[in-house]
Order: C-alpha cells, then sequence, then structure tokens
C-alpha cells in the first residue's frame, strides 16, 4: 500500500514538472517582432528518442540539423526490444516558425536489419520502413530538446508513441540581437 502510494506520488511530481516546463516554453515561444528564434541560434543538435524513433525502436540516437527555421532535418539509429535488431533512419519535421513550442509532422524512412526480426504485424527481414510522425517539439533558447508524438509506419500499419530529449548547439558565433533579447546569458557566450 505505503509502495503504490509512493509510485503515485512521483508520478504526480514528474506530471507537475512536465506541466511547468511546458509553460515555460510557452512564454519563451510568445515574444516581440524582433524575437531570435532558438532554433536560428541553435541549429545543430543531439538526442535521444525512447519508443518509437527510428519506428519500430525502443531507443534511438540522433542528430538534427535546423535546415530552416520550419524545417529540422534528423539521422538516427535505434534498437528494438530484443537489442539485436538495428535500425538506421532519417527523416524531416515540419515545424511552426517563430514558436519554440511548436507542433510538428514528420516524414521518416528507416531499414530495419535482422534475419528474424518480429514486429506486432508478422515477420519483417531487412526491410525499409515509412512512417509519418505527429507531435510537440521544444527547443529552448538555451539548448534544451523536448518532444513526444505518434509515429505510424505504413509499411507495418502500427503506430507508436515516443519521447526524446536532447540538446542543440550554436554554429558559429551567438547573434548579437540573441543578446539583446536576452534570450542568451552574456556570461554563457563560450558554450
Amino acid at each position: 500500500m505505503v509502495a503504490s502510494h509512493r509510485v503515485k506520488c512521483v508520478r504526480n511530481d514528474i506530471a507537475a514538472i512536465a506541466f511547468g516546463a511546458l509553460l515555460l516554453g510557452a512564454a519563451d515561444s510568445w515574444a516581440g517582432d524582433e524575437y531570435v528564434e532558438s532554433r536560428e541560434i541553435r541549429p545543430i543538435g543531439v538526442y535521444v528518442h525512447v519508443l518509437g524513433e527510428p519506428f519500430p525502436s525502443i531507443f534511438g540516437v540522433h542528430h538534427g540539423l535546423n535546415l530552416l527555421r520550419f524545417l529540422r532535418l534528423n539521422a538516427g539509429y535505434g534498437m528494438t526490444r530484443d537489442l539485436k535488431t538495428m535500425l538506421i533512419g532519417g527523416g524531416a519535421k515540419l515545424l511552426l516558425p517563430g514558436f519554440n513550442l511548436s507542433p510538428f509532422l514528420g516524414l521518416n524512412g528507416a531499414r530495419l536489419n535482422n534475419s528474424d526480426a518480429k514486429i506486432s504485424t508478422g515477420s519483417l527481414q531487412n526491410t525499409n520502413l515509412v512512417y509519418a510522425g505527429v507531435g510537440l517539439d521544444w527547443q529552448t533558447s538555451f539548448g534544451l530538446n523536448l518532444s513526444f508524438g505518434f509515429n505510424y509506419s505504413f509499411t507495418v500499419g502500427a503506430g507508436l508513441p515516443f519521447f526524446g530529449f536532447g540538446w542543440f548547439f550554436p554554429l558559429g558565433a551567438i547573434p548579437k540581437r540573441a543578446h539583446e533579447e536576452k534570450l542568451w546569458p552574456k556570461n554563457w557566450s563560450f558554450i
């Protein structure tokens, strides 16, 4: 009885932290016309996804490039439940420009490599998978990236939710107007 109460308390604490982070992201997203978007300041990222990215992995590591204010290209590597099946994938996400907390729509592809890999719809051997994703992506002005959503594979006819977290880095000098907008602390210029 006590253990279930502790689990419930921890779950509530996690929910409160997640809700607070989303509120901060929303506040970070709405600013004036001279706003410098965090995707402009920090275009290169490394992040980890749990479940479903690349589909149907349970764990994946990705590199991202914010090519435009509304377009992120990504490439990554993942493993399935048996930890023997490797997935290599890549794709693109469309985001709302001007918002650090943004809904996204993605189109991705992945290559599943294993002779005995099984997915819920049957056996797939060395298969190419095409899947679409929808969700929310938040890239803060200091580089933190959080995302969650749902991927649906057209090849398999099934989907998985996913959660991702990572960090985005500046490419070259931080724009001066980022300091003026107080999006980047002046004493952090070396990061």
